[in-house]
């Protein structure tokens, strides 16, 4: 099978597998996992919370028809009968689409506790005590490493886990070499370095002038305009001879 973004397809295009001819397709589901040529996984979360959203009005229905109102029996529902149908090969698709997962479990918290439903879901999840769907993610994403790791090099999984550790390797290292080479390259610009003194409760600036400069120190410098030091014998005799204009 071979993946295509276009509707038509040229007439002396084939592709072959062997002597077996494959077709070409924007979309095919193996095992109910919608495979598709982007790279994007949105498409795929979306798919699941169709799935979802379907999943969700049966228990609604078994909700009302029982007259259900223990909340931890509802819970039960959610994750047996919702969430398993969310999160299946979550390892795999749902890493970066937490948004997309928290709003199906906040619908459904709404939907049981007859709230609005512009009541914010991390209130409905801390008042639940309900965590966020991404914490499962991240614990499922775990799991499924640890039993590739366990598998032996030569099968599929492990072979392609190991692959892209090598790409994500390789990537840093090529991001890292082409932020060095800019950062060497661009040019000096006046940069100032706000330290901050917590003992004294003052801030002061260091500017890189100042220390091209070869004055390293932090200490502030008399300027023109009000005196920084007062002297408070001098203060006092002008406060005696005008005593009629002061309060």
């Amino acid at each position: 099978m071979v993946f295509r973004n276009g509707e038509k397809v040229a007439r002396s295009e084939r592709w072959y597998w062997g002597q077996s001819p494959l077709s070409v397709t924007s979309k095919y589901t193996y095992l109910g996992y919608p495979l598709t040529p982007s790279i994007y996984l949105t498409q795929v979360a979306l798919n699941y919370r169709g799935r979802t959203m379907a999943a969700m009005g049966a228990v609604g229905e078994i909700i009302l028809k029982s007259k259900l109102k223990s909340f931890h029996a509802s819970m039960r529902l959610l994750d047996s009968m919702i969430l398993t149908v969310l999160l299946y090969a979550a390892p795999i698709w749902a890493h970066d689409q937490a948004l997309i997962l928290d709003r199906i479990q906040d619908t459904f918290l709404r939907r049981f506790l007859c709230l609005p439903s512009y009541t914010p879901g991390y209130i409905l999840r801390a008042e639940t005590g309900r965590n966020s769907l991404d914490i499962t993610v991240k614990k499922l994403t775990l799991k499924f490493w640890t039993r590739i790791l366990k598998m032996d090099g030569s099968r599929l999984p492990s072979i392609c886990l190991a692959h892209l550790w090598d790409i994500s390797i390789s990537s840093k290292q090529n991001i890292g070499l082409i932020r060095n080479g800019a950062r060497e390259s661009a040019p000096s610009t006046k940069l100032s370095l706000d330290l901050k003194e917590k003992s004294r409760g003052c801030q002061f600036v260091w500017d890189s002038k100042k220390c091209r400069n070869g004055d390293t120190s932090l200490g502030d410098k008399e300027y023109c305009g009000r005196p920084s030091v007062v002297d408070d014998s001098h203060l006092k005799s002008i406060i005696d001879a005008y005593t009629n204009k002061t309060t």
